[in-house]
């Protein structure tokens, strides 16, 4: 991807996070910034440079009003993508995709789904006891199921393609919703108990670096992103030494400063 097709790339992916945060303000819903595009916040004063997309997460109970509001309430040119809108879509998270244009990515790209540009909107679960062996049991269960879900879908990507043709063949008779129920029964099974630390179990990084103390999050706080104010967890520095590293505010070697994504084609409006 060509630095001016990133920086439109970008443009695009903020424009999203503006009409997001407006309609969670619209609502009264609660999110946060967080990953790359909330350490660049932090360390730039807008996205990392070589960063490609950009993350919030949301308390599940938000999380899912997100979705019933914005049945009622959807703002025009948007679309959000979870798997009771879009049937094949396999992240176990949502995505606000902006309508009249596209982004191929080479592990989905022949997915029948939407695939606008976009934002990803990851749910925020809770534990009660931050015990080390049930969490990476758990989160070995989730990985599982995302994987069988995404190759049941049709993500099969360049690597172990074969086998993943195969394995999807043997996953047929399963439904979709099979591997959702599943999924959500397992992220959101200790819930109900009291909230002690909060755990982001869909998110890419390991789980070691998205379990927090829920005091981590709290109400939120403002932060500035490329000029525009966003809501971020309200211990940010706490949040991004947990996810980065203690040294999260200097800049990696050169030959790191790669993009997170392998994109095979990007068209922007009037190009689709």
């Amino acid at each position: 991807m060509v630095h001016e097709e990133l920086e439109r790339l970008k443009e695009i992916e903020l424009s999203i996070l503006s009409e997001f945060d407006a309609f969670c303000r619209k609502h009264s819903l609660q999110y946060y910034l967080i990953g790359g595009a909330l350490l660049g916040a932090a360390r730039y004063g807008h996205l990392i440079p070589w960063d490609d997309d950009v993350d919030v997460a949301m308390p599940r109970e938000d999380y899912e009003r997100l979705y019933e509001l914005w049945r009622e309430d959807s703002p025009k040119g948007y679309f959000l993508q979870r798997a009771e809108t879009d049937p094949f879509f396999a992240r176990g998270i949502t995505k606000i995709r902006k309508n009249g244009t596209e982004i191929l990515e080479e592990i989905s790209c022949n997915v029948k789904m939407h695939q606008g540009i976009y934002i990803d909107v990851f749910p925020i679960d809770y534990l009660e006891e931050a015990d080390e062996r049930f969490v990476a049991k758990r989160a070995r269960k989730i990985r599982r199921c995302l994987s069988l879900r995404a190759i049941r879908s049709g993500y099969i990507g360049e690597r172990k393609a074969f086998l993943k043709r195969i394995v999807r063949i043997l996953l047929c008779p399963v439904p979709l919703v099979a591997f959702d129920c599943y999924l959500t029964r397992l992220s959101t099974e200790k819930n109900t108990e009291e909230h002690r630390y909060a755990i982001l179990w869909t998110h890419n990084y390991d789980w070691r670096h998205q379990l927090h103390p829920i005091s981590v999050f709290g109400e939120g706080s403002v932060c500035s992103l490329n000029g525009e104010n966003v809501t971020a967890p309200v211990d940010t520095e706490a949040f991004l030494k947990k996810v980065f590293g203690e040294n999260y505010m200097q800049e990696p070697p050169l030959d790191k400063q790669t993009l997170p994504h392998k994109y095979i084609e990007v068209k922007f409006e009037g190009e689709v």
